[in-house]
């Protein structure tokens, strides 16, 4: 059991004697568990709790059973280099290791996870449409359920998740102003949850263009949300409307 232990990347000074219950101890995967319920109570995002369970729950598998007090550098290590072939992105990765390291800070303090060699990652370029490009964009989808949507962001440069967080009331469009204060983002049991903004600065009261307040007027029903699409509907619909127009 000893030689298997060893050869598994168990420390020496960390296999417990002859007798000595291994069973009894924590698991990562106990751990991550219970951290992820700390991070409920600290009422996190339900956007950021959904990802945390996701880590909690599926990202290390392969070390879950471990006890926590013989957890060592090799064994994580492994764990990183098993999700990067399995195509985890460097910043998918980066988050599962914040993660844990974020639940190993009481538990096991000697384990400096900066020491881990990570994917670094390329920074990817943002396409952003010309303005000819953008009047084609708009044509397209006018009279059609992305046509505001679109606006807000053209004209705005409201996030999805802003986007649909929005209701009517928040808009005065005889003032010409629109409050940002809300957004809609997908909870940890998967449903669309409404959330305050991401950051303080992000509750904010926006000027509306003059061009923008006839497409609002004429868009205003009676449903108390400016539209019914979900920020994943919005990307999806949003990118057929490119690839119709040729222009991924």
């Amino acid at each position: 059991r000893v030689h298997r232990l060893l050869a598994e990347g168990y420390s020496v000074d960390l296999i417990p004697k002859p007798g000595e219950d291994m069973g009894g101890s924590d698991t990562v995967g106990s751990l991550l568990e219970m951290w992820l319920d700390t991070c409920r109570v600290q009422q996190l995002s339900p956007s950021t709790l959904r990802q945390y369970a996701v880590i909690a729950k599926k990202s290390f598998s392969s070390i879950a059973s471990v006890p926590v007090r013989v957890l060592t550098l090799p064994m994580i290590q492994a764990a990183v280099n098993q999700r990067y072939k399995a195509g985890r992105s460097p910043k998918t990765i980066r988050n599962e290791i914040a993660f844990l390291n974020s639940a190993l800070k009481q538990a096991r303090p000697d384990l400096r996870l900066d020491a881990l060699r990570l994917p670094t990652g390329t920074r990817q370029k943002i396409a952003i449409p010309s303005s000819e490009d953008m009047i084609r964009i708009l044509e397209a989808a006018e009279g059609g359920p992305m046509y505001v949507p679109i606006c807000l962001a053209a004209f705005m440069g409201l996030r999805r998740s802003e986007i649909c967080g929005l209701r009517w009331n928040d808009i005065d469009l005889k003032g010409r102003t629109l409050h940002v204060h809300s957004a809609l983002v997908r909870g940890e049991s998967g449903t669309y949850v409404a959330k305050g903004t991401k950051t303080r600065a992000g509750d904010r009261i926006l000027a509306i263009p003059s061009a923008l307040v006839p497409i609002l007027a004429n868009a205003r029903g009676i449903d108390p949300r400016v539209t019914q699409l979900t920020p994943a509907a919005i990307t999806c619909r949003y990118e057929e409307i490119l690839a119709a127009l040729e222009l991924t």
